[in-house]
């Protein structure tokens, strides 16, 4: 047996919990979710457009873990529509990669093939942050800079592997669902199975275990956030944990989660979204000399109305405007490019999502609920 062996059964033994121990509170309102998933009063249209700003934010944040210097606002703004820097390109693959294993693999077991497949998909027509062998375990040695330890050697990683898909799959304690998660995430890292991109890899595994342990969050974000607001900390705690000893990475882990859940919540009370998110963005667009108030005043109703369909409406779907005065300021808003026609000339419009997302991120910001430029 190696050392390296002996420091995965370690990692891989599930601590015991007190009822004062102060990690019991976490995973006990963690675990609501696997009984009544999220709840709230915010609509799922709306909903979307926010979880969809929350996925590129996260996304972001993933990657910018890894070392890449893209911003949000340079994303929203240039990476949708420009795949040929690698930037951009890497973090579109972590997009691609999440709605891909969401779609296809929430209900089905970790196994090698799946991530591999993730892996592939991270690293896919990257240089600098590709990978020798895409969708392929390492068969090199590595060393992780800045780490006090070496990983194990290629030999060991698929036996070490193995050993791990076993761990994760094994029937478990509804109260240890969250634990063997956090447990999952370093001892993958610690595993080191790719020659790169693990970080990359092990944060979307972890989407895909909240998913299949029954956490009811498909509708909410990748909680990425628990790791990308600080990263020399993730870092600090990711190498407390590989000496064997991983109980204040788990707490630190376990506690993220439960702060950006109520973050979730938070966001999903409509009278929260719309007072303190989405009229305040709108506001700052006239400050911002981006809109005027009677402009402010028609968006506010196409993106609120539960009448409205902000990705198809048309003009007569607006209600309190004369006609005239309604084809103006839709006229105002299109040459704008704040809403956009479905067809050239067409009469069915639906918002820019890159205006409107620019204008939620800095509310957002201003917030303090994304930390993150």
């Amino acid at each position: 047996m190696t050392n390296h062996d002996t420091i995965i059964n370690q990692l891989l033994t599930i601590p015991e919990l007190s009822f004062s121990d102060d990690l019991v509170p976490s995973v006990l309102y963690l675990n609501k979710f696997t009984e009544h998933g999220l709840t709230g009063s915010t609509p799922q249209r709306l909903f979307n457009v926010v979880k969809g700003l929350f996925e590129i934010v996260e996304t972001v944040g993933s990657s910018r873990i890894e070392g890449n210097n893209t911003t949000v606002i340079d994303y929203i703004t240039n990476g949708e529509r420009n795949q040929e820097k690698e930037n951009y390109k890497e973090i579109s693959n972590i997009l691609t990669a999440q709605n891909y294993i969401v779609k296809n693999f929430k209900n089905e077991k970790i196994s090698k093939r799946l991530i591999c497949e993730v892996h592939a998909l991270i690293v896919n027509q990257l240089s600098r942050e590709g990978a020798r062998n895409k969708g392929q375990y390492r068969t090199v040695d590595v060393e992780i800079e800045k780490a006090d330890f070496k990983p194990p050697s290629h030999f060991e990683v698929d036996y070490l592997m193995d050993k791990l898909i076993n761990f994760i799959n094994a029937e478990t304690k509804d109260q240890h669902a969250i634990i063997k998660i956090a447990i999952f995430h370093h001892a993958f890292t610690y595993i080191h199975p790719f020659d790169n991109g693990n970080g990359r890899v092990v944060r979307l595994l972890t989407l895909v275990l909240l998913l299949q342990y029954g956490y009811q969050i498909h509708l909410i974000f990748n909680p990425s956030a628990v790791f990308y607001l600080d990263r020399r900390n993730y870092y600090r705690m990711l190498s407390s944990a590989d000496t064997g000893d991983n109980v204040a990475w788990i707490r630190y882990f376990t506690n993220g989660l439960t702060q950006h859940f109520k973050t979730v919540e938070r966001l999903a009370d409509y009278n929260y979204l719309s007072n303190e998110v989405i009229k305040p963005s709108l506001k700052k667009a006239i400050t911002d000399s981006l809109i005027n108030q009677a402009e402010y005043d028609l968006l506010l109703q196409i993106l609120t109305s539960d009448k409205v369909d902000i990705y198809c409406f048309k003009a007569v779907d607006i209600t309190g405007y004369e006609e005239r005065r309604r084809r103006y300021l839709i006229k105002q808003l299109k040459d704008k490019g704040i809403i956009t026609p479905l067809k050239e000339n067409g009469r069915e419009y639906r918002i820019n999502m890159t205006f409107f997302r620019l204008q939620l991120f800095k509310q957002l910001r201003t917030l303090d609920i994304v930390n993150i430029d």
